[in-house]
């Protein structure tokens, strides 16, 4: 889950929350994520993890009675590698992304300086972020 600021300046990554979740842990770290960051936008990337996800959500947000649409990712039938790498690429070579310091950030970084963009990672947030493409400006959150 990337929580990331998208302005004019740059993207500003906040947060990435990552681990291991069922569908009901997934959907309240996502329902946590939204209460905290108050964001503009969530998306969620189609297929069946969305799917899955949008009812243990829905509860969620039945429950707490606080709403939020959901908008759905996609990636333009190009491979989830090549996505990311068109995505990221240029805009960390031109300093169009900046990182909070934070404990999330060490395996991150290791991964994008050891160039091994193609090697699954999703735990990460570099999908998620990737993703980030598709939003309008303000606070983002994207599960990928």
């Amino acid at each position: 889950i990337a929580v990331v600021k998208v302005s004019p300046d740059g993207w500003y990554v906040n947060n990435i929350i990552h681990g291991r979740w069922d569908l009901n842990e997934t959907a309240t770290k996502i329902f946590q994520a939204v209460r905290d960051y108050r964001p503009v936008s969530v998306g969620i990337e189609r297929g069946i993890a969305k799917q899955a996800v949008m009812s243990p959500l829905m509860d969620l947000m039945k429950r707490y009675g606080q709403f939020f649409r959901v908008e759905e990712l996609t990636h333009g039938n190009k491979k989830k590698t090549d996505r990311v790498m068109w995505a990221l690429q240029g805009r960390f070579e031109n300093n169009f992304v900046t990182l909070k310091k934070g404990d999330w950030n060490a395996r991150f970084l290791d991964q994008l300086n050891s160039h091994k963009i193609w090697r699954p990672f999703n735990t990460y947030g570099i999908y998620a972020i990737s993703a980030l493409v598709f939003f309008t400006l303000g606070y983002t959150i994207a599960v990928l």
